[in-house]
């Protein structure tokens, strides 16, 4: 009886690991791709998010989708200044 609580004691310790591990991946993935690490409880289909109206609001006080649009057009022209610094550190 010993061995067998022993054996069972060190397998559920293992599955208790492994799970630990990929709940640990899963928050790290989230996290990389801006994502919370909970989804939010929804009482109806209709209800929004007290946090989605909190970004939204944040996003139209900094300029809306103006500034959006404004902010992805620049992208091109900063990826190609830092290929151009890149290549000026790289330079013998």
């Amino acid at each position: 009886m010993a061995q067998c609580d022993l054996r069972k004691n060190e397998i559920t310790s293992s599955k208790i690991g492994q799970l630990r591990e990929a709940s640990h991946l899963l928050n790290s993935i989230l996290a990389s791709l801006n994502l919370p690490a909970a989804l939010e409880d929804q009482n109806s289909a209709d209800d929004v998010p007290q946090s989605l109206k909190d970004k939204a609001k944040s996003v139209a006080e900094a300029g809306g989708i103006a500034e959006l649009k404004r902010t992805i057009s620049e992208i091109p022209e900063l990826v190609q200044r830092n290929k151009e610094i890149l290549d000026e550190v790289s330079l013998p």
